[in-house]
């Protein structure tokens, strides 16, 4: 089988895993994402941050509450439409919070991304598949990227294709 079928089975695979965790187990690994990257991350020299908004209905770590943090610490605080690669819908936050497109010229600091599942030997991420994160992520040499995901959505092996970005970081919980 090859890389792009593996990836594609295992996307369904780990979607479906994602879809029965218990929703208060879920919130309260979000609030231990939150810390991690309260603790990761120093914000006195940022200027700019990219942060995901979690996607409805699929149990995605859930970062508002960091992105909140970092608007009180005026940091520009971007995010991007998954709407066109996935077809849902993000949680709405506050109107501070800025749309991006790759088209724009922001420079980040950070780029904090969201991982369906991921290699701990690598630093490689499982997506959805559309690229995006991954284009964003080669845009941005001086960005340190971090990825988020649960801790038992580790992968031994993870194909790894040309256009995949290796990330700096990855937190779990």
């Amino acid at each position: 089988m090859s890389s792009l079928g593996i990836k594609s089975d295992l996307r369904k695979k780990l979607l479906a895993q994602r879809k029965s965790l218990d929703m208060q187990d879920v919130a309260e690994r979000s609030d231990q994402f939150v810390d991690q990257l309260m603790q990761k991350i120093d914000l006195a020299d940022a200027q700019a941050i990219h942060v995901f908004l979690p996607l409805v209905d699929d149990k995605e770590p859930d970062l508002r509450p960091y992105i909140e943090h970092a608007l009180e610490q005026d940091v520009g605080v971007y995010t991007s439409d998954p709407a066109p690669s996935t077809g849902r819908s993000v949680m709405p936050t506050s109107d501070a919070l800025q749309q991006f497109d790759l088209d724009d010229s922001v420079k980040f600091n950070y780029i904090i991304v969201p991982m369906l599942g991921f290699d701990p030997k690598t630093n490689h991420r499982l997506g959805f598949g559309g690229g995006f994160y991954d284009r964003l992520i080669a845009s941005q040499p001086k960005a340190k990227t971090i990825g988020i995901c649960f801790k038992e959505f580790a992968l031994d092996n993870l194909p790894v294709e040309p256009h995949d970005q290796r990330l700096d970081e990855l937190l779990t919980a």
